[in-house]
């Protein structure tokens, strides 16, 4: 998130010390009323929240196992692909004869 000074600087919010953003918390209570800082607030971190959500579900794994590859090679990859594979309805007969 970036902050814009008066004089023109834009700066990252989180290499701000305490007392600037102190101050700035304060100029935007003058600014705007309590409730929308608040609401502002809890919008942010609600953003934030969702993003370390979905970078986490995105994280690598690794298979152990021939069986656990050849598994993760061949299952699709969401909803859309799995409605559109092919279905046999015969499947678990083979073998069973």
């Amino acid at each position: 998130m970036k902050w814009t000074t008066k004089e023109g600087k834009t700066l990252n919010v989180k290499d701000m010390d305490d007392g600037h953003a102190r101050r700035c918390i304060e100029m935007a209570i003058r600014n705007n009323s309590l409730q929308k800082v608040f609401a502002l607030i809890l919008e942010g971190r609600k953003s934030l929240l969702k993003k370390k959500a979905k970078a986490k579900a995105k994280q690598e794994f690794k298979l152990n196992g021939d069986m656990a590859q050849q598994f993760n090679d061949t299952y699709p990859g969401d909803e859309e692909d799995a409605m559109n594979m092919e279905f046999d309805p015969n499947w678990y007969k083979e073998g069973f004869g």
